[in-house]
């Protein structure tokens, strides 16, 4: 995904679930972290969580990630 296709998904995907008390969690990949990107959460998101890159570890999305390639390639389906 680039940054533009990124940005032009977010109001539809992403605001819809913002809710008062809701924190953003973002992996700190360019598209998270680009100037444009950061404007836009600035004026649209309550909270953005500070996350360490390359905090693999502790990111609950990329245990589950790993989960699935495991089972997708054990299962053939790559």
């Amino acid at each position: 995904m680039d940054l533009e296709y990124y940005q032009y998904v977010l109001p539809e995907n992403y605001l819809p679930f913002n809710q008062p008390n809701f924190v953003s969690m973002e992996a700190n990949s360019a598209l998270h972290t680009s100037e444009s990107t950061t404007v836009f959460f600035r004026q649209h998101i309550n909270k953005v969580l500070d996350w360490a890159a390359n905090s693999l570890d502790c990111n609950p999305t990329e245990h589950l990630w790993a989960a699935m390639m495991v089972r997708c390639d054990h299962e053939g389906h790559f």
